[in-house]
């Protein structure tokens, strides 16, 4: 009976492979993964539910305008906040029915009232080209 030995990975080939890896790894750009998300955690100041679609704002200073949308910035609020906010909306796919995902966004985003916790909203696109639409909802548990 013979024995297979299998040839050792040798040092050079391992370094070579290490170093191509990261390579690879720096080359993603700076934004990277967080291309798309609010920059910071952000307090929700406020939000309103209409039979189309469900609007969140926030703080402009910690959420910025990551597909320049026309309306990123909502001064009809301002009446009833005292300052102009950053708009968020999550347009329903049937009038006054959101999806499930669109309902777990929605509690998200009342918890977060609720308990005055942040949040950071990722948005791929504007929504009719006006508001950044809210794709995913990420909630501060600190």
């Amino acid at each position: 009976m013979r024995r297979t030995t299998v040839q050792r990975l040798r040092k050079g080939l391992f370094q070579s492979a290490l170093y191509g890896l990261s390579a690879v790894a720096m080359a993603i750009p700076v934004s990277g993964w967080a291309a798309g998300w609010t920059q910071e955690f952000g307090k929700v100041i406020g939000t309103n539910s209409t039979a189309g679609a469900f609007y969140v704002w926030l703080d402009p200073q910690v959420a910025d305008n990551v597909n320049n949308c026309v309306a990123y910035i909502g001064p009809v609020v301002s009446g009833w906040f005292g300052q102009n906010l950053a708009v968020f909306s999550i347009l329903y796919p049937t009038v006054g029915v959101p999806s499930e995902a669109q309902k777990v966004m929605i509690s998200q985003v009342s918890l977060a009232v609720a308990t005055g916790k942040r949040i950071k909203i990722y948005s791929s696109a504007c929504n009719s080209g006006t508001h950044n639409n809210v794709d995913q909802i990420w909630l501060n548990s600190n």
